[in-house]
């Protein structure tokens, strides 16, 4: 059965040192285009959580956001450098300006602590424990959207599987009409031949050659035969592993072009209604497909 490309999954894992949550959300796209949002001290893994995403959601337009909270505060403080001799150069400056424009104000440590370069986040390792507990937050969301693009597939599989044998019904409804109507062809060119026959001077076995040619033309059997072909095609398709939205989307065009062609060459009214309807059946499903993986 088919998925849907869209979907929406959360992870959580958790120990006495972090807490990650990721946030996964999938729309539609002809390729697999991912976007995270990532704590800065992951940017190195961005590369391998992209790869990681793309292999396990196959195609659609995919979002993460990772969060990470530190369960315990030290952890926070063990990241924070604070450039002493910056801070220095700073006090020393400042007093300096202070004594050389009279000012009896004094400056604020909060002041000075939040001048460029004084407060700095330290860039640390990822440990392996930690590691683990993104991967394990990113795995539960991922399981979790693929459940959901599940869920929706098969709405979505219900659906054109109704329109197929919506088409396959009006497609039983042609062969009965196409036999009147080659009848009527036939009637109409044998009395048109026969009215010409003395000023084309043509022989009665060159009119049954031009009646045969002209009855071939507006044959629709071929027709008829390669849209069951692809109506059983799709089915059959709709059945198999995830993955076959662009193959579905070639059987609804080779579909259209067997409709298209029974409309040009029916000539006949009935047919051409059952066509329309035919018609936008289709249109209905290309616009379902564009939503499966």
């Amino acid at each position: 059965m088919q998925h849907s490309m869209t979907g929406y999954g959360v992870g959580r894992a958790t120990n006495n040192q972090w807490q990650i949550t990721a946030e996964l959300k999938s729309l539609n796209s002809r390729t697999a285009e991912v976007y995270l949002r990532l704590p800065h001290q992951y940017f190195q893994q961005e590369i391998l959580l992209k790869n990681h995403l793309a292999a396990r959601l196959d195609r659609g337009k995919i979002s993460m956001t990772l969060t990470v909270d530190t369960q315990s505060p030290e952890l926070n403080l063990s990241k924070v450098k604070i450039d002493f001799d910056l801070v220095k150069a700073y006090y020393a400056e400042l007093n300096t300006l202070q004594k050389e424009l009279a000012l009896t104000d004094t400056v604020p440590l909060s002041t000075i602590l939040s001048l460029p370069g004084v407060v700095a986040e330290q860039q640390t390792a990822i440990s392996e424990e930690e590691w683990t507990l993104v991967m394990q937050a990113v795995e539960q969301a991922t399981e979790a959207l693929i459940g959901e693009r599940r869920k929706e597939g098969l709405a979505l599989c219900n659906d054109l599987d109704g329109r197929v044998q919506k088409i396959a019904q009006m497609a039983s409804e042609i062969p009965p009409l196409a036999e009147v109507r080659v009848q009527n062809i036939r009637q109409r060119l044998t009395q048109s031949f026969g009215e010409m026959q003395d000023s084309l001077s043509m022989s009665p076995e060159r009119l049954q050659q031009e009646l045969i040619y002209y009855l071939e033309k507006y044959d629709i059997n071929e027709e008829q035969v390669r849209l069951a072909a692809h109506l059983e095609n799709f089915r059959q398709t709709l059945k198999e592993a995830p993955g076959q939205g662009r193959k579905l989307l070639f059987i609804v065009q080779e579909m259209w072009r067997e409709v298209n062609t029974l409309g040009v060459k029916s000539y006949d009214i009935q047919i051409q209604s059952l066509v329309v309807q035919m018609k936008d059946e289709l249109e209905k499903m290309k616009e379902q497909l564009m939503n499966i993986l």
